[in-house]
Formats: C-alpha cells, structure tokens, sequence
C-alpha cells in the first residue's frame, strides 16, 4: 500500500526558498579556494543543515563568485549560521580569499562561461 498525502505517515516537505548571492574573490586566490571548497568540514556541513539549507552550488567566472542557495528560509539560515561556531571558523579560513572592497557585479551582467566550484551535496572532510 502507498502513502498519499492524506494518509497517516506521509512526509510533506516544507516549501523552499531559492535565493542567490554574489561575492569576489582576491586576485590570485582562485587556487586556493577553490581547494578549500573540494571538501567542506563535516561540521559546516551538519551546521548547514541544521540551519536548513537544503542546496547550494557556488560557480566561478573569473573573480566573480555567484552562489545559488535553496533553504527551508533563508532568514533562519542566515541567523542561525551566523551563530555558529563552525561556520565562523569555516569564514576564517574563506574570508581571507574573498575581496569586500568592492561591490560585486549581478551574476546576469557576467558573460563568459562559469565553472562549478562547490555543490552541497559532494563529499566532507
């Protein structure tokens, strides 16, 4: 016998959030970050999760830095990272490689071709 939603026991999933982000990256970091992100610590991992990030994939193009983020909400997610221990030392270890001296440009005002640089669902360490 299937489950439908009606019936005792079926799993409903929350609506999502879709939202994006844009960041730069310092010249001559691109290397190193990139590294970083080949595997997350486990415990950002989890502490995403707990924060109900569901995806997010980061692509590169050039210095340009566009992160795509899907989340239970986006408002809790962000509160709830920004209290947490691992993701302050993951920010520690990433923030060196970002530049915040300028604004960064709308990733639909970047041409060209973007790579994939990170995607939630790869491996941790």
């Amino acid at each position: 016998m299937s489950c439908t939603n009606e019936q005792e026991g079926a799993f409903e999933r929350a609506p999502e959030e879709r939202f994006e982000m844009t960041t730069l990256l310092k010249q001559g970091h691109t290397g190193d970050y990139e590294k970083l992100h080949a595997a997350i610590p486990s415990g950002l991992d989890a502490a995403m999760r707990a924060a109900g990030a569901t995806g997010w994939t980061i692509h590169r193009n050039g210095l340009v830095l566009h992160h795509q983020v899907t989340a239970i909400s986006s408002e809790r997610m962000r509160s709830t990272l920004n209290s947490s221990e691992d993701n302050m030392l993951w920010q520690q270890q990433v923030n060196p490689h970002l530049d915040h001296s300028a604004a960064a440009p709308a990733a639909s005002s970047v041409g060209g071709d973007w790579s994939l640089v990170w995607d939630f669902s790869w491996p941790v360490r």
